[in-house]
């Protein structure tokens, strides 16, 4: 069930990325205080959500799949990717497992590292439910995605 509540999950997170929106708020977005399962509706993105948001205080979420669909959270979008995963959001729903949100980006708190020839050592902390493969992950594709000079390949 962890599978698939993750499956439906990682496809909001995939489709936010893809267009731009997993670190935005959008209106009517159910977000979450940074570093708590508190969580809020915001009907109206204002200037103060946006810097709160830009400073990593609240986070845009997506759903944990579970005994009821949200009518909130970005409902168009979120709609459109379950409905790719109906099997297993009907599912999840008659198993009865509790409808939740997390957030869609967490904060990388004490990044450290060491460089020794070609070894890099990493340390940091993440927070409960968080999958420092997910970090490394992320810097590793984005340490490959950089541009390199033309004959430098």
């Amino acid at each position: 069930m962890s599978a698939s509540r993750a499956s439906i999950f990682n496809a909001v997170v995939a489709r936010r990325v893809g267009d731009g929106t997993w670190n935005r708020l959008l209106p009517g977005e159910v977000v979450n205080l940074d570093g708590s399962g508190s969580v809020f509706v915001a009907e109206v993105v204002d200037a103060a959500l946006e810097e709160r948001c830009a400073q990593l205080d609240i986070h845009p979420t997506g759903p944990m799949w579970g005994g009821r669909e949200s009518t909130r959270a970005a409902p168009a979008l979120e709609a459109e990717v379950v409905a790719r995963y109906d099997v297993l959001a009907q599912g999840l729903s008659r198993a009865g497992l509790e409808y939740e949100r997390r957030a869609l980006r967490i904060r990388v708190d004490r990044l450290e590292w060491t460089i020794d020839g070609e070894v890099v050592q990493l340390r940091f902390r993440l927070r409960r439910g968080a999958f420092a493969t997910a970090v490394l992950h992320e810097l590793i594709d984005n340490a490959f995605a950089q541009e390199t000079p033309e004959g430098d390949e």
